[in-house]
């Protein structure tokens, strides 16, 4: 053997040795759990694979997390964990107590994390609540809560019901005078985009006009929005290498939807700065607000973009979930007519002021998003060690939370439990939210999560709220509005609560 190829030959042996020894190393201290995961701490789960963790499990579920979350809960109850390469340790958290210490540290020790902002500066940018954390998140909220004050509530928004309204009453008119079969999910999603067009830009979306064609005409807002959305989960659920979403279409798909939004918000902004030059400028919406906050056209589009995406998604899931819920109760359906008619509400325009004594219509809203919360599931990253409370009542003690951990909840699991919200805690009750005199409660956070808690609480509650009980008031008094078919109905994996398949429903006139 000449020097040269002994040389090759033991270089190679060296090779095969230490990858060898780095394989058994590997193995050896990853040998139940994924690739760079924290060593677990005693709390309960399925025990992984060698380096790939629980990765396995959860591709069976790929298209169904919270299936999985679920089937685990009943193993393992409300605490239990996972791990997956690239993300490490995840820790389930399904209990208020543990939720509260979270969020009452979130931005301190708890973040959203890298990937999540990454994901989500991708579709809504760099400055959005979505995608900022610390005192970028601070400045763009605080411009965000200043949207939603009573000025804007007392001219912009009831307003804005005063147009879209009387159109959906008559759409929903001709509906039923042609006996025609409508899918209310689609008619929901034109009507809260056109609602919050409006609110937030003074402008038509057309997406509802009272001819029923209109809810078979492609809107390309709405559908750059959910090309968006669905693409943004999946990068979530399934993430792919740029090469990847390059060479399938998905990354010019993304691009092109994204862009459709952008364009739409600048058009908006290019309006109102040609109409402020001419004196006729609408300066109670929301666009007057952002503009007036000098954030540049970037930051003005990010934010329009995100509270289009957040608030239209989001109320077109509490209209049809709810729906689904009353025509299962057709009860309260009867409670919610005769309080709309009592308050001289049946087809009218009602003001913010008069929403509070609409205890039944938000004893509906609450319940519903008790069931349907509009993130059904959410996480945050461990920026330091921490320590979750102990729940002795459960036979929990003090949970440990590594650096680099995540924590995860489910909003829809949790306020089902019945070791939270009673034996009934399944069952669509809406009198859980109401005292003796018939008057609405608010259930007490985090127990009731679906609008959020902490510094990260919804700013947009009271817009969803005016909205629901505007739309139901309005319209309940005037149709019946009922299921072709009485099934039980899914929730599709997506960033939000959203119903799997079509809504099917017919229309008739009440008398």
């Amino acid at each position: 053997m000449d020097l040269e190829t002994a040389f090759t030959s033991n270089s190679w042996t060296t090779t095969c040795i230490c990858g060898g020894l780095v394989a058994i190393f590997l193995i050896y201290t990853y040998r139940d759990i994924a690739l760079s995961s924290s060593p677990n701490s005693g709390i309960p789960g399925q025990t992984g694979d060698p380096i790939l963790g629980n990765l396995y499990e959860l591709l069976l579920y790929k298209k169904d997390y919270m299936g999985w979350l679920s089937s685990n809960e009943d193993i393992y109850g409300p605490l239990f964990t996972y791990t997956v390469p690239g993300l490490g340790r995840s820790i389930v958290i399904n209990r208020p107590e543990w939720l509260e210490h979270v969020k009452k540290k979130d931005m301190i020790v708890y973040g959203k994390g890298k990937r999540t902002l990454t994901i989500f500066r991708r579709f809504v940018g760099s400055f959005s609540q979505a995608s900022t954390e610390g005192e970028a998140w601070k400045a763009n909220r605080r411009i965000t809560t200043s949207l939603v004050n009573i000025k804007t509530f007392d001219k912009q928004v009831a307003r804005v019901m005063g147009e879209v309204i009387p159109t959906a009453i008559e759409l929903l008119t001709n509906v039923a005078s042609s006996q025609s079969i409508i899918d209310w999910n689609i008619f929901a999603g034109r009507l809260s985009l056109e609602m919050l067009f409006r609110v937030a830009f003074s402008a038509d979306a057309q997406s509802l006009s009272a001819n029923p064609s209109c809810l078979e005409t492609k809107n390309e807002i709405l559908d750059a929005l959910h090309t968006c959305g669905k693409i943004t989960m999946s990068r979530f659920a399934h993430p792919r290498p740029p090469y990847a979403e390059n060479r399938n279409g998905t990354r010019r798909q993304f691009e092109a939807a994204r862009a459709t939004l952008w364009a739409a918000a600048d058009r908006a902004a290019d309006e109102r700065i040609r109409l402020r030059g001419e004196g006729l400028a609408n300066e109670d919406d929301y666009l007057a607000v952002l503009l007036a906050s000098r954030l540049g056209r970037q930051g003005t589009r990010e934010t329009l973009v995100s509270i289009l995406f957040a608030g239209q998604d989001n109320n077109v899931n509490l209209l049809g979930w709810s729906l689904y819920e009353l025509t299962r109760n057709p009860s309260w359906i009867q409670r919610m007519r005769d309080e709309a008619e009592a308050n001289g509400a049946d087809g009218r325009i009602i003001n913010w002021n008069s929403v509070s004594v609409y205890h039944i219509h938000l004893a509906v809203l609450y319940e519903t998003l008790r069931l349907w919360p509009g993130v059904p599931k959410n996480s945050r990253y461990a920026m330091k060690d921490d320590i979750l409370p102990g729940i002795p009542a459960l036979g929990y003690g003090p949970v440990k939370i590594s650096k680099g951990d995540y924590v995860v909840w489910s909003d829809y699991l949790m306020m089902r439990r019945t070791d939270v919200w009673g034996e009934d805690a399944q069952v669509f009750n809406p009198g859980r939210h109401l005292d003796a005199e018939g008057r609405f409660v608010k259930p007490p956070q985090p127990k009731f999560h679906a609008f959020g808690a902490g510094p990260r609480a919804c700013s947009g509650s009271q817009l969803a709220t005016y909205e629901f009980v505007q739309v139901w008031a309005a319209l309940l008094p005037l149709f019946d509005i009922e299921p072709v078919e009485m099934k039980e109905r899914k929730m599709a994996d997506g960033l939000t609560s959203t119903m799997a398949g079509d809504f099917l429903v017919r229309v008739k006139l009440r008398g």
